[in-house]
C-alpha cells in the first residue's frame, strides 16, 4: 500500500509539473516577439546592410575608374584627364566657390621672439567671417621668402597646439627657424573660432571641433554651399592675404597639415596653383581602402558626388601635377597605408609623363596617425629642396610662444571679440537665392511641378523598383479581429526590410496604408495601439523597419555613404516604400485601387517623395512632419532627427511643400507640422512654405483634398490622423 501510495503521489507530482509546463509553454507561445530578423542568421548584420550595399556600388565605381586610369598611356592623356578634373573639383565638388571680397585684413598685435616675430592677423574670407591667424617672420629671411601655409589638424586649440614631440607649434616654429615665413591661420571650428559660442562657459555648445564639423554641415548640404567649401575657401584667401606682404615670394609658396590640416592641403593645393610645394599629411588614401576601414568621417572629407564623379584621393594629386608633392603618411593610420601606397604607385607615371618624376615623393613612418619625427624632417627637406632654403632637416627642440602670446583677438574667440559671421548663418544665406529662385520657377506651375519630379528623383538617388518583390513570412498571430504577419522583404540592394502586417478579419478587399514611424514597425503595434485602431476602422496595415530604423538601426554612415554617390537615405527609403505598395498591390485581400501612406515625425520626408514618384500611392498623411527644408535651414539649433532627411543640394530645385503640391490632386492631410526644432511650426511659417502646395490643388480643382491640421496636443493628433483615414 505505501509503494502504491507512492507511487500516486509520484504520479501527481510528475502530473503536476507537467501541466505546469504545458501551461507556461502556452503561455510563452502566446506572448507575441514582432522581431522579424532574429532567427535569421543571413540578416544579424543587417544595421549595416544598406552601408554595405552602398559600399559596394562605390567600389564598382572605383573599379570602373582604376580601369579608365589604367589606360592613360600618354601626357596629353593625362593633361586631358586633369582638365576634367580640375572643373569638377573648382566648380562642382569642392566649389563653385564664392567671389573674391576685400580682405580686410588687420595685425592685432606683434610678438618678438629671438630670431622672428610673430604678427598676429585677422582677415575676412568672405565679408564679416573672420580667419584668425598668425604671420611668423624669421628675422634672417631676405625677403622676398619662401613661406609655408600651415593649415591644423583637429586640435581645439588650432595652430597653437603646442603637444609634445608632434604639436603644431612645433612644426611652424622649427620652419621658421629654418628660414621660411609661416602663415598659420585657424580652421573653422579650431583655435578661436569655435562655433556654437556659449561665452558664459567660454566653449562651442557642441563639444569638439569634429562634433561642431558634423553638426552643421549636414543642413548646409541642402544648399550648393558647404563645409569642404568654406574651408578650402579659408586656405585660398589665405593665399590672397600673402600676396599683399612684401616679405613674401609668390613663386616659391608651400603648404603643409596633418590629419584634417591635411585635408585642408589638398584640397587648397588642388585648386589654387599658387601653391607651388605642397605636402599633406595623414590624408591622402584612396577611397577603396578607405571604405574596407573607417569609412566616411567629418562632413568636410565626404564630398557631395564625388565618388560618383570618379573623384578619388589620386585626383588631387593629379590636379597639381606635377608640381612638387610629398605624400606624409604612417603605416598605422585610419588613413589606410596601402591606399597611399596605391595612390603614390598610380599618378606617378602622370609626373613621369609630364615632365617631373622626381616632384611626387612620399615618406612613410611606422606609427600611428600623427606628425612623427622622421615625417616631420620629411616635410622640413622637401620645402628646403622645392623652395629653395638650403640648411640641415633636422627637428629641433625648439622654444615655444605661449598660448597667450598668440592669441589673436581679445578675448580669445572671434564670437565675443568680433560677432562676425558664422558658418551657419552663411549657409542660411546661401539658402536665400534658391529660394527666391524657387519662388520665380513657382509662378509657371505645371512646368514648376515637372522639374520638381525630375530633379527630386535626380538628387534623392531614387530608383525605381523593377522586379515585383516577394515577401517572405516569418511568423503570423492572431488578434481579436485580425492577423498579424511578420514579413521580410528584399530593398533596393537585396537588404531586408523587416515589416508587420496586420489584415482585418472578414471577407472582402480592404484598404490600406504604408504607414512609417521613426521608432519602427513595433510603434503603435502593440494591441490597443495607433495601428491596431486604424486596423478597427478597415485598413490593413504595412509597417516596416526602413534604412536605420528598428531592426536596420542605426545603420551608421549610410547618409554619408550615399551622399558620396550622388544619392540619399531618402531615395532608398522612398523606393522601399514603393515596393511595399507593391507588395500590397498583389495581396487579394487589398484593394489596390485604395493604397494610402501615413508617416510620422522625420520620416514625413521619405513618404513626401515616394508619394512624388509614385501615383500608386492613393492618398498621404503626414503627422508632426517638417514642414520644409528651409525652415531646417532657418533653425541654428535644428533638431538632429531631421537630419538624416536630408538630400543633398535638395533647395537648388526643390523644398518639401513642392512635393506636397506634386501629389495633386491625390488627398494630402498635413497635421501639426514642425519647425527645425521640431516645436509646432507657427501658422505663418506654415502658410509661407505651404502655399505653394494651397495653389497646386486648387489649380487642379482639388482644393478639399489638402487640409493642414494646427492642433495642440498628441490626441488632438491622433483625431486628426483618424478622421483623414475615414
Amino acid at each position: 500500500m505505501r509503494a502504491c501510495i507512492f507511487c500516486n503521489h509520484q504520479f501527481f507530482f510528475l502530473f503536476a509539473i507537467t501541466a505546469a509546463g504545458a501551461v507556461g509553454a502556452s503561455a510563452a507561445e502566446d506572448k507575441e516577439d514582432l522581431a522579424v530578423l532574429a532567427r535569421w542568421p543571413r540578416y544579424q548584420q543587417s544595421p549595416h546592410s544598406v552601408y554595405n550595399y552602398l559600399v559596394d556600388q562605390a567600389i564598382a565605381r572605383l573599379e570602373a575608374r582604376a580601369r579608365e586610369v589604367v589606360n592613360l598611356r600618354t601626357a596629353g592623356a593625362w593633361r586631358e584627364r586633369q582638365r576634367r578634373v580640375r572643373h569638377a573639383l573648382r566648380e562642382e565638388i569642392l566649389g563653385p566657390f564664392p567671389e573674391k571680397s576685400p580682405l580686410r585684413a588687420q595685425i592685432t598685435g606683434v610678438v618678438r621672439k629671438p630670431g622672428y616675430r610673430i604678427e598676429k592677423v585677422i582677415y575676412e574670407s568672405v565679408p564679416g567671417f573672420h580667419v584668425t591667424a598668425a604671420l611668423f617672420v624669421p628675422e634672417a629671411a631676405r625677403p622676398p621668402a619662401a613661406t609655408v601655409v600651415f593649415a591644423s589638424g583637429h586640435t581645439a586649440d588650432g595652430f597653437r597646439n603646442a603637444g609634445e614631440g608632434s604639436g603644431y607649434l612645433r612644426i611652424v616654429v622649427n620652419l621658421v627657424k629654418k628660414g621660411f615665413v609661416v602663415f598659420a591661420f585657424d580652421p573653422l571650428s579650431q583655435g578661436e573660432r569655435s562655433q556654437y559660442f556659449d561665452a558664459g562657459k567660454g566653449e562651442s555648445r557642441l563639444g569638439k571641433a569634429s562634433a561642431q564639423h558634423g553638426y552643421m554641415g549636414m543642413p548646409a548640404q541642402l544648399t550648393n554651399y558647404s563645409l569642404a567649401l568654406a574651408m578650402t575657401w579659408d586656405g585660398i584667401r589665405a593665399i590672397d592675404y600673402l600676396e599683399t606682404r612684401p616679405e613674401v615670394d609668390m613663386k616659391r609658396i608651400g603648404m603643409c597639415g596633418n590629419s584634417g590640416g591635411g585635408t585642408q592641403t589638398a584640397y587648397v593645393s588642388a585648386v589654387d596653383e599658387r601653391i607651388y610645394a605642397s605636402a599633406p599629411g595623414n590624408f591622402i588614401t584612396n577611397y577603396h581602402r578607405l571604405l574596407q576601414t573607417r569609412g566616411p568621417q567629418d562632413p568636410e572629407q565626404y564630398l557631395h558626388r564625388q565618388i560618383a564623379r570618379g573623384i578619388d584621393h589620386p585626383e588631387y594629386l593629379l590636379a597639381r601635377a606635377p608640381r612638387p608633392t610629398l605624400l606624409v603618411t604612417t603605416t598605422r593610420d585610419f588613413f589606410n597605408i596601402q591606399g597611399s601606397r596605391e595612390t603614390f604607385a598610380e599618378v606617378k607615371p602622370a609626373f613621369a609623363l609630364l615632365g617631373k618624376p622626381d616632384n611626387l615623393e612620399m615618406v612613410e613612418d611606422d606609427a600611428e596617425h600623427g606628425y612623427t619625427r622622421k615625417n616631420r624632417e620629411a616635410t622640413y627637406a622637401f620645402f628646403q629642396k622645392h623652395l629653395g632654403v638650403p640648411g640641415s632637416p633636422r627637428d629641433e627642440n625648439v622654444p615655444l610662444p605661449t598660448a597667450s602670446e598668440l592669441r589673436v583677438t581679445a578675448t580669445g574667440h572671434v564670437a565675443t571679440s568680433l560677432r562676425g559671421e558664422t558658418f551657419y548663418r552663411l549657409s542660411r544665406a546661401a539658402a536665400g537665392p534658391l529660394v527666391e529662385r524657387l519662388e520665380r520657377s513657382r509662378r509657371e506651375l505645371p512646368g514648376h511641378l515637372e522639374r520638381v519630379k525630375n530633379s527630386a528623383r535626380e538628387l534623392s538617388g531614387y530608383v525605381p523598383p523593377r522586379e515585383q518583390p516577394i515577401p517572405v513570412l516569418a511568423g503570423r498571430y492572431q488578434r481579436d479581429g485580425y492577423r498579424v504577419e511578420k514579413l521580410m522583404l528584399e530593398g533596393e540592394g537585396k537588404y531586408p526590410v523587416p515589416c508587420l502586417l496586420m489584415i482585418p478579419a472578414g471577407a472582402g478587399r480592404h484598404p490600406a496604408v504604408v504607414y512609417l514611424h521613426p521608432k519602427g514597425k513595433i510603434a503603435g503595434a502593440a494591441p490597443g495601439g495607433e495601428i491596431e485602431q486604424l486596423v478597427r476602422k478597415g485598413y490593413a496595415v504595412l509597417a516596416p523597419d526602413l534604412a536605420g530604423i528598428g531592426e536596420m538601426a542605426p545603420n551608421q554612415d549610410a547618409w554619408e555613404m550615399a551622399m558620396l554617390m550622388g544619392r540619399s537615405l531618402v531615395g532608398l527609403r522612398a523606393g522601399d516604400v514603393v515596393r511595399l505598395v507593391r507588395v500590397l498591390q498583389a495581396r487579394p485581400e487589398i484593394d489596390p485601387a485604395r493604397i494610402g501612406g501615413v508617416a510620422h515625425g522625420a520620416l514625413g520626408v521619405d513618404l513626401l517623395h515616394a508619394a512624388t514618384f509614385e501615383s500608386a500611392i492613393a492618398h498621404v498623411v503626414v503627422v508632426d512632419p517638417l514642414v520644409s527644408y528651409r525652415a531646417l535651414l532657418e533653425e541654428e539649433y535644428y533638431t538632429a532627427d531631421f537630419a538624416q532627411g536630408i538630400v543633398a543640394r535638395a533647395l537648388t530645385a526643390y523644398d518639401l511643400p513642392d512635393l506636397a503640391a506634386a501629389i495633386a490632386p491625390r488627398p494630402l492631410v498635413v497635421i501639426r507640422p514642425r519647425n527645425g526644432q521640431a516645436d509646432p511650426a507657427a501658422e505663418p511659417m506654415v502658410k509661407r512654405d505651404l502655399a505653394i502646395a494651397d495653389r497646386a490643388y486648387a489649380a487642379a480643382g482639388a482644393s478639399t483634398r489638402f487640409t493642414t491640421h494646427l492642433v495642440d496636443s498628441d490626441r488632438a493628433a491622433g483625431d486628426a490622423l483618424r478622421k483623414a483615414l475615414d
